[in-house]
């Protein structure tokens, strides 16, 4: 499991607990936390760090992955959307660095996934809420994407995203995700419920 979050005060807390694997950032995330990569990068040794290329443009993404990979080379796993911009830069990359790891993000449909596969993606990123806002079935096309996985590309992880509710969550690994990424207030959640700190109270001796 993986937090989504550039908060260094939630990240240590899920680290205290032991149940995270990494950290995932974006722009956006970054800018609503008041971080910057070098100290999450310093936060997250050990864990898996997970940062976007970001751009719309392969020039502009060719830029950023230049500062990115002098200041953090194959030490972190590069974030890049499944467009047709986005993989042609993981080919292009996957030449220049073949240690380079990729996880491929706003992924909304089954073969958007078996693309970035074949292009070169270690990781991928369906994005659970956001493709049921969609009118789609987000469990469908993750088991289409695990399918294809088991049957051709048993080294790749779907690193599931976008979620609303705990549900969501647990559906994602029940129809084939092998990870989630959720932010750190969904996944407290379940472990503040009422019922269970009330149950804690009751059969506490010690105060």
């Amino acid at each position: 499991m993986y937090l989504d979050s550039g908060n260094i005060k939630h990240i240590r807390h899920a680290k205290a607990m032991g149940f995270i694997q990494g950290v995932t950032t974006n722009p956006k995330i970054l800018v609503r936390d008041k971080s910057d990569l070098k100290h999450l990068y310093e936060e997250t040794e050990g864990l898996k760090f997970f940062v976007e290329v970001n751009g719309e443009s392969l020039e502009t993404m060719e830029l950023h992955f230049e500062l990115l990979y002098k200041l953090y080379g194959t030490n972190i796993i590069y974030k890049v959307p499944i467009t047709e911009v986005g993989l042609r830069f993981i080919a292009k990359k996957r030449d220049f660095d073949s240690n380079l790891r990729f996880l491929g993000t706003t992924i909304y449909a089954s073969l958007q996934a078996i693309l970035a596969i074949e292009t070169g993606c270690d990781y991928l990123a369906p994005y659970y809420n956001r493709i049921y806002n969609q009118g789609n079935d987000p469990n469908k096309v993750i088991q289409e994407i695990r399918h294809y996985i088991n049957q051709k590309a048993p080294h790749v992880e779907i690193i599931a995203a976008s979620f609303k509710t705990v549900q969501q969550i647990v559906d994602a690994y029940d129809h084939g995700a092998h990870s989630v990424t959720a932010p750190y207030e969904l996944l407290m959640s379940t472990l503040n419920l009422e019922p269970v700190l009330k149950d804690v109270a009751a059969f506490s001796v010690l105060k």
